[in-house]
């Protein structure tokens, strides 16, 4: 059964403003620890942290919260599985609220063209 779902649409070149405006500041502030490990090799880091803050509302959103009730950015993690697709992990106050609405999987997609990325986030229980 879906319990949450949550979309988000970026454009590129606001996020791109933002980074030359904040520089790392913004990034830090965005991206978890994992991330910022692993994050950094991009070709275009605007479209790369397009994609993360994309995933990252959708998932604030499909958990019903937003970036309320203690859940913040960086306690919402993107990556990829081995076949390339995109997934999410959370710690913090995000995992706290997936458990509480008997969350069991997370699904993720994401797309990009025309100067936007999208990203939709199922969870089910």
């Amino acid at each position: 059964m879906i319990v949450g779902l949550g979309v988000d649409v970026v454009e590129i070149v606001r996020i791109r403003r933002t980074m030359e405006r904040f520089g790392k500041r913004f990034s830090e502030r965005i991206l978890s620890a994992e991330e910022l490990r692993h994050g950094g090799h991009a070709r275009d880091p605007a479209r790369s942290m397009a994609r993360f803050f994309a995933v990252k509302e959708a998932t604030a959103k499909a958990l019903g919260t937003g970036f309320a009730q203690q859940v913040a950015p960086r306690q919402i993690s993107l990556y990829q599985h081995t076949s390339g697709q995109p997934a999410i992990r959370l710690s913090g106050a995000a995992r706290n609220r997936f458990q509480y609405l008997e969350g069991q999987r997370c699904h993720v997609s994401l797309t990009h063209d025309a100067g936007v990325v999208v990203a939709v986030v199922i969870i089910e229980s």
